[in-house]
């Protein structure tokens, strides 16, 4: 994906929609099959969304004509994997409010002035862009909307971010990174 910020969703048997994970520009989705049953999901846009489709047999040939691109793209699917660790370690041992941070955390992005959004209230900070609903939080931490919205709230009230329309100012990243510890 070049641009825009998307998410990867899925049904499982129970019936019930999970998001997997989210997209931002640069990031890679889908996958060439080797062995086994094909893994049926889909991909939402949040935002317009500018997306590039390469072809399975055009990518295996370029691959194996650029062993540095290949040896790249091993370097992502590891990098993807260490997110899935890690992701699974934080479902398994951490409580909702954790989880919730966990996953605010990369949707940050710098303001390296005063957050434009929060009347200057922050003096310098993060902004993150909530166009991903308490819905999609919920999906992706494995919990209840309602958990969610008492987590933000909770969030909001101890002065951890700003909230404003869907944009969130974070006058201290690094606090709201330790308030996951904590929860």
């Amino acid at each position: 994906m070049s641009e825009g910020l998307a998410k990867v969703c899925r049904t499982i048997r129970s019936g019930r929609r999970v998001v997997d994970t989210l997209l931002r520009a640069g990031d890679l989705f889908g996958g060439i099959k080797v062995s086994g049953p094909k893994r049926q999901c889909s991909i939402e846009t949040i935002t317009d969304c500018v997306l590039v489709r390469v072809k399975s047999l055009d990518l295996r040939r370029y691959l194996s004509s650029k062993p540095e691109l290949l040896m790249t793209c091993v370097q992502l699917l590891e990098d993807r994997e260490r997110r899935l660790s890690r992701r699974m370690e934080s479902l398994v041992f951490k409580d909702v409010g954790a989880r919730v941070v966990e996953t605010l955390m990369p949707l940050t992005v710098d303001i390296p002035e005063k957050c434009p959004y929060d009347g200057g209230v922050s003096a310098r900070g993060m902004a993150v862009d909530c166009r991903v609903t308490q819905s999609d939080l919920a999906e992706l931490v494995v919990a209840s909307r309602q958990a969610v919205n008492l987590v933000l709230r909770g969030l909001e009230s101890t002065g951890m971010f700003h909230r404003h329309g869907r944009v969130l100012c974070v006058p201290d990243v690094r606090r709201l990174g330790t308030i996951g510890l904590e929860l």
